[in-house]
């Protein structure tokens, strides 16, 4: 079964240029990736300020954090919805560790095969990110 996980980026980052698997430092980032490699899963990450982003992309740091604002009018954009379509595509499983602003602008293309990874606090996700086996 093909699996992807989606993550937010984090407002923690590198103060340098760096691949994007390592430029995020939020403990639920971390902690998403982390489930991912261990599940044998794709990673991708939706940037505040890049768009969506693979995990070997190559990001200079910002600070831009995704509101639900800022989420709505990516959402809107043509060209985002097309490249969200074109990421999920091909899974037959995604797995979303991300906030409720970045699932706004999976509203489209969400449909019974994506999973919501957030559930209650952070405290509570990060417990089953870490200690979930990594079964797909």
């Amino acid at each position: 079964m093909k699996v992807l996980v989606i993550l937010g980026c984090s407002k923690r980052k590198l103060t340098h240029a760096a691949r994007a698997r390592d430029l995020y430092q939020g403990a639920l980032f971390k902690a998403g990736l982390a489930y991912a490699t261990r599940a044998g899963a794709d990673v991708a990450i939706l940037s505040a300020k890049y768009g969506v982003l693979h995990p070997d992309d190559l990001v200079e740091p910002y600070d831009l954090q995704m509101t639900i604002p800022l989420a709505r009018q990516y959402a809107q954009q043509p060209a985002a919805q097309a490249e969200l379509k074109d990421l999920v595509r091909e899974y037959e499983r995604i797995w979303v560790v991300a906030g409720k602003a970045y699932r706004i602008l999976l509203n489209e293309v969400w449909d019974d095969r994506f999973h919501n990874a957030i559930v209650g606090g952070i405290g509570t996700t990060l417990r089953l990110l870490n200690t979930t086996g990594g079964k797909k």
